[in-house]
């Protein structure tokens, strides 16, 4: 801009910000989300060395990982910072990111993020009796349910039968299956007894993501009933 005289007067130095609100997703507590942000100086006259600050209510679950923004900022120019996203523990979580100057002003982006629980598998029953079962035999099959009890997918199950050549899998719905939150499979066993006495076996789940569950199985092989003379 032009004044008396011939002489140039410049445009005040004003800050903007972009965007001025994000949200930085649902992320597993214990993992994090990036988000960048523009600052730019929409006068002609250069800013002050502008500070970049976070507050509000959950100001420590964020950080600035990265901050061009350390010298004044040029008219019509910009500049970036980057603000990730650290949940601790689950929810909502809330904060600013505020940007100021002496010359030109000040700008204010609101963040926010959720974190949930990383996925956790459960089974149920925990403890199952397979009953007796004659040998050469095979007993009525028990149904195990496998749930995702946390707030996010686990990796892919893994089943496996432990301690035994005589208690296995019958249906097996939950093997390489990915369980989202609140999500259930289920698996059968059963008891095919080649002799006689006390069985036990361990049933496995695993994922990663996810942990390890099991349950403890127990039967009984009975021998076939012999005729007196």
């Amino acid at each position: 801009m032009s004044g008396s005289g011939g002489m140039v007067v410049l445009t005040p130095a004003q800050l903007a910000l972009d965007p001025l609100s994000k949200d930085l997703s649902t992320i597993v507590v214990g993992h994090f989300a990036e988000a960048t942000f523009q600052i730019s100086n929409t006068g002609q006259a250069a800013t002050s060395i502008p500070t970049v600050v976070l507050d509000g209510t959950d100001a420590a679950q964020y950080s600035l990982t990265s901050n061009g923004c350390m010298a004044a900022i040029d008219g019509g120019k910009n500049c970036l910072v980057t603000v990730r996203f650290t949940p601790t523990t689950t929810g909502l979580k809330t904060a600013r990111l505020n940007v100021a100057a002496t010359l030109g002003g000040a700008v204010t982006a609101m963040l926010q993020g959720t974190g949930v629980a990383q996925g956790a598998l459960m089974i149920d029953p925990p403890n199952q009796s397979l009953g007796s079962v004659l040998k050469g035999q095979t007993g009525t099959p028990a149904t195990f349910t496998v749930t995702n009890s946390g707030g996010s997918a686990t990796g892919a199950l893994a089943t496996t039968i432990s301690d035994s050549t005589e208690i296995a899998i019958a249906t097996d719905g939950c093997n390489g299956m990915v369980l989202a939150a609140g999500a259930k499979c289920t698996i059968t066993v059963a008891l095919t007894a080649m002799s006689a006495g006390q069985k036990g076996a361990t049933l496995t789940v695993t994922a990663s993501p996810g942990g390890t569950t099991s349950a403890s199985l127990t039967g009984v092989g009975l021998a076939p009933a012999s005729l007196g003379v």
